[in-house]
Parts: structure tokens; C-alpha cells; sequence
């Protein structure tokens, strides 16, 4: 993989662990990977580096993931959320691995369709009990 100029291979390992990566300027770090819609297939993870931001707030990206029991990363940013919220998102991730296969997709339409809907209310959630304290970021990539 061609990593772009100040990311080292010790980042890469850091982003491939869901872990908050910045260049020394600032700018985040993030493993990204298109999707075609019309053929329904994945290209391969690239590095992105994005532009520094200005808030200064730590960020926490929802995203499910196979073998992830929480789908917020960095995964020790889970401390921050409510329980209950916890619970939703957590049972959140459980539908994604029983219903969605990294071969084959979705199992069903009916189960993506509720899985979306559901991660439509857990960003508002989510949004709320972390607002002031850090910035939420949604990859909802197998969508």
C-alpha cells in the first residue's frame, strides 16, 4: 500500500486498529475504501490524509466492523457514551455481523434496510450525548 508523505508504517498499524491518527501539522490520518454501487464490490483500503481541523475536539467515528464487539472507534473512546446507548449500539453491531457478510453483502434487504434505519437514529443519539465533548464521524461503509 503507498502510504502518503509523514505517514509511516507504524501509523498504518495504528489506523488498521481503529486508533485516532494525526500527522504532526494535525491533519487526520484515515484508512478509506470506495465502493461501486453498480457492481456492489470494494476497491482496496487507501491512507487519506484529510485537512487539520479546527474544533479540537477528539473525534469518535461510528463504524461497524467484523470482530468488533463496539462499533465506535477508537474503541476506548466507548467510556464515553451512556449505557443505554451502549446497549443500542452494541446490539447495532450484533445485526451487522449476523446480517452482512464481507463475501456476499447483506443477507437480506429487509435486514439493511433496518440496520439503516437504526443507524440513522444512533448518529442523532450519539450526536447528542457527546456534543461539546467530541465529534462524531459516521462511515456506515457497507451500506
Amino acid at each position: 500500500m503507498d502510504l502518503p508523505d509523514g505517514v509511516t508504517a507504524e501509523m498504518l498499524e495504528d489506523l488498521q486498529r481503529g486508533e485516532d491518527v494525526r500527522l504532526p501539522d494535525g491533519r487526520r490520518v484515515h484508512l478509506v475504501r470506495a465502493y461501486a454501487p453498480l457492481s456492489g464490490e470494494y476497491g482496496p483500503r487507501r491512507v487519506h490524509v484529510m485537512p487539520a481541523e479546527d474544533n479540537g475536539l477528539p473525534s469518535i467515528r461510528l463504524s461497524p466492523e467484523y470482530g468488533a464487539q463496539v462499533p465506535l472507534w477508537p474503541q476506548s473512546t466507548a467510556a464515553m457514551v451512556p449505557t443505554a446507548l451502549m446497549e443500542r449500539l452494541i446490539g447495532w453491531q450484533r445485526d451487522f455481523e449476523s446480517n452482512c457478510r464481507w463475501d456476499s453483502g447483506w443477507k437480506t434487504e429487509e435486514a439493511k434496510a433496518r440496520w439503516a434505519e437504526q443507524a440513522s437514529a444512533l448518529e442523532v443519539d450519539l450526536r447528542l450525548a457527546l456534543a461539546k465533548r467530541a465529534e462524531v464521524i459516521v462511515d456506515l461503509w457497507p451500506q
